[in-house]
């Protein structure tokens, strides 16, 4: 693989009680899958490459050095942020608590972007794909640019829930991980 092609970043998994992380992985989905197979319980982090997590959250203003012992190989070594995307899973599955189920529910519903959703167009990890004419429609009249993070309320005129957006590397099309427990009716 060309330093070009090289992904900025990596999702490292470590199981519950572990000192040691158990994989390594280019995408989340690969992560995903290896995790649902093996019924692990754990947390899956999206980490920086070729970089300490220390400089990263320096670099993007999340930690400022304010006691000399902040500056030291122990304090360094040891060094996490909570800004890293993580995700935790049960036996396997996604806990409830996620990130990305957090960060969906603290947007009003009322001020996220409404775009079509065919709720039966699911991929193997059931997320929703976004590849529907009445989605790709909607996305253009709304001049929406897909992103890694973006909430958006999903609709069929039947029913309705939001989801954040994510990237399918395997089948190179943007999906949304949907919040299946607030499936609204019309």
């Amino acid at each position: 693989m060309s330093k070009t092609n090289m992904p900025e970043y990596v999702w490292v998994f470590n199981g519950d009680n572990s000192r040691f992380s158990s994989g390594v992985f280019q995408s989340m989905e690969k992560a995903e899958e290896w995790i649902a197979i093996n019924r692990l319980s754990g947390i899956l982090t999206k980490y920086p490459l070729d970089t300490g997590v220390y400089e990263w959250a320096i670099q993007n203003r999340l930690f400022s050095v304010k006691k000399e012992e902040q500056k030291h190989p122990a304090f360094i070594g040891r060094f996490t942020s909570a800004s890293l995307d993580h995700f935790h899973y049960e036996n396997g599955k996604k806990d409830d608590a996620t990130a990305e189920k957090q960060q969906s529910e603290t947007v009003p519903l009322e001020s996220l972007p409404k775009i079509f959703a065919d709720f039966n167009n699911n991929d193997t990890l059931g997320r929703i794909r976004l590849n529907t004419n009445g989605t790709m429609r909607d996305l253009a009249k709304l001049n929406i640019k897909l992103e890694e993070g973006l909430v958006l309320l999903l609709d069929d005129t039947e029913l309705s829930t939001r989801g954040v957006v994510q990237f399918s590397e395997i089948e190179n099309i943007w999906v949304v991980v949907v919040d299946w427990d607030h499936l609204h009716n019309q």
